[in-house]
């Protein structure tokens, strides 16, 4: 007879490998363009003051799916696109060209992405990304050997 307690371990572990497992996939790396994608659309409900279970509602996605999706925790489907481009009354084409020309207009994206990964790479160990002068040693040879050679 199987215990509460054991159903949830098999839960568990069916839902992790459901989750990371399944068939070799993996989540996929959400681009720059779907984020802006994303972004677009999450301005466009927050304009409107629609909430995330009434987008959730009017769009038929799943609420807890739709919440990785605008987390940029999972990539979203040209089918969840399309769903939400009619909860926010635009056609897909618009929001997709209104994304790549944000991108095209923001040469420093990389820039900016490249220092969010070093910010992240300091706060994760400050002590390897001390500042230079910090370590400044004194050079002990400093001034040694220029005397000046036509004094005699």
């Amino acid at each position: 007879m199987l215990l509460f307690t054991d159903i949830v371990k098999l839960l568990a572990a069916r839902a992790h490998l459901c989750k990371h497992c399944f068939m070799g996939r993996k989540p996929l790396d959400i681009s720059k363009l779907e984020r802006q994608i994303i972004e677009i659309v999450i301005a466009a409900t927050n304009q409107d003051g629609v909430s995330l279970r009434e987008v959730s509602r009017r769009s038929s996605i799943d609420k807890a799916r739709l919440s990785a999706v605008f987390n940029f925790k999972r990539a979203i489907t040209v089918t969840d696109l399309e769903k939400l481009c009619v909860v926010i009354d635009r056609r897909v084409s618009s929001v997709v060209k209104e994304a790549e020309e944000s991108l095209a207009q923001s040469p420093t994206l990389e820039s900016y992405d490249a220092a969010h990964e070093l910010a992240r790479k300091i706060a994760a160990n400050p002590d390897a990304y001390d500042l230079a002068a910090r370590q400044h040693e004194p050079d002990p040879y400093e001034g040694l050997g220029e005397e000046n050679q036509e004094e005699r």
